[in-house]
């Protein structure tokens, strides 16, 4: 299954490639910069983004790091841009280590 992020500079892998489970590990330019995934909530199934903050990306007052979606072109649309928005806020990312 093809994501709507998997576009440059996006690209996404398989979290666990041995099975089929839907869940991603969303790149940028070479970095892991957030996942999604398809979970259950009290309300039905539901897709679960959120962008990593671990020191290479600044979180941004006000700009929303994880939520949840109805489908996965919903996520891919609402998790593309947050990210942009917290890039342009916040410079460019630094390498991971």
């Amino acid at each position: 299954m093809a994501l709507v992020i998997c576009i440059m500079p996006y690209t996404c892998r398989r979290t666990w490639p041995d099975t089929d489970r839907d869940d991603y590990v969303i790149r940028c330019e070479g970095l892991d910069v957030g996942r999604v995934y398809r979970t259950q909530v009290p309300y039905g199934e539901r897709w679960l983004w959120g962008i990593y903050i671990n020191g290479h990306v600044p979180q941004v007052e006000g700009v929303p790091v994880a939520g949840l979606a109805p489908d996965l072109d919903a996520a891919a649309v609402q998790f593309k841009a947050s990210y942009e928005r917290m890039r342009a806020e916040a410079g460019p990312s630094k390498p991971q280590r």
